[in-house]
């Protein structure tokens, strides 16, 4: 089947087939063509020019190796059955691409491909999220300089937005630390640039006020401590309460992120203020999620256990439960 590609987009084969061997969900038909103009090795590294005249021209590519769901049909075909069906036409922001078998992925991750003299590369892992990581970054990026990106039809005029912002640091998080660091730079622009931040919330939270989004904790949510440390000594106030999902110490806490909540204590972060919109602490949070040590440190440094919820409660589910956890579970 590899075979059966066009030598002339072997390079637009390969970049497709690493998004549906790792994106983190099913890709619409517009999302994968869109996917072929992102290459963060690149100069520059979004290339519109790039773009396919017709998103469908995709599955032309791949061929027989993926199908298309049509838009309220369950059922995955074969391109060459759609067009050969007439008047069916895929409607590519919400047919999805998937591989034709389990098989075809099976195949594209093992050792058996790198006999396939026609790729450059092989599809393994940690280059694969790598390679993702910067192409989602980068598109952000593109998205933010371009002066007609960031408007309401912005998912519609950059149909990869919505999974760059929502997965890039997914993608992230299944690098090694050294790979992690090599990509600091652009993943500290998420939170330094102007208008970068707003653009990547409002797209993964449309419906979150823009106030409520606030850097620091959603750092202290997704672990980024070198994000976060960069953020407190450029002067990012430490009991910042973001996205009625409370203080950075919450966001950390309820994360089991033990470092950030250290670093979040050392600037002085204080735990009686550490509350969701819900009224919950940093303390009931990390015992919720079952973080022993985070749920020490907390109790370590001045958090008290008999404190109750949004509730009140002195069952197991308030503050009771707080102090049975900390007296059985540790």
């Amino acid at each position: 089947m590899l075979a059966e590609i066009d030598e002339d987009y072997q390079q637009e084969a390969l970049t497709a087939l690493i998004w549906l061997s790792y994106a983190e969900r099913p890709l619409m038909v517009d999302e994968l063509a869109e996917a072929l103009i992102v290459n963060p090795k690149s100069i520059p590294s979004v290339n519109t020019e790039n773009r396919l005249l017709d998103p469908l021209y995709v599955l032309d590519i791949l061929g027989s190796l993926v199908t298309v769901s049509l838009a309220g049909s369950s059922e995955p075909k074969l391109y060459v059955e759609v067009v050969n069906n007439a008047g069916l036409r895929p409607h590519t922001r919400n047919s999805e691409v998937r591989f034709a078998h389990f098989s075809v992925k099976e195949f594209l991750l093992s050792d058996a491909v790198r006999n396939a003299t026609m790729f450059k590369v092989t599809i393994d892992h940690f280059p694969s999220h790598f390679f993702l990581v910067g192409s989602c970054l980068q598109y952000i990026i593109h998205c933010h300089n371009d002066p007609s990106g960031i408007s309401q039809s912005v998912r519609k005029t950059m149909p990869l937005i919505s999974y760059a912002c929502q997965q890039w640091h997914v993608h992230l998080k299944k690098l090694s630390e050294t790979a992690q660091i090599s990509l600091e730079a652009l993943v500290l622009s998420m939170f330094t640039t102007d208008g970068m931040f707003s653009l990547w919330t409002w797209i993964s939270k449309p419906y979150t006020p823009r106030d409520e989004c606030t850097p620091l904790p959603w750092a202290c949510n997704l672990g980024l401590v070198s994000v976060v440390k960069y953020l407190l000594d450029h002067g990012a106030e430490v009991d910042v309460w973001s996205d009625r999902r409370g203080t950075a110490l919450c966001r950390a806490a309820g994360n089991g992120h033990v470092e950030i909540v250290k670093i979040l204590l050392e600037h002085g972060a204080d735990i009686s203020k550490a509350e969701t919109g819900e009224q919950e602490t940093a303390l009931h949070q990390a015992a919720a999620g079952g973080f022993d040590e985070v749920v020490q440190i907390l109790v370590d440094a001045g958090a008290q256990p008999s404190a109750k919820d949004h509730e009140d409660l002195s069952r197991p589910e308030g503050a009771g439960w707080i102090i049975w956890y900390i007296l059985v579970c540790i």
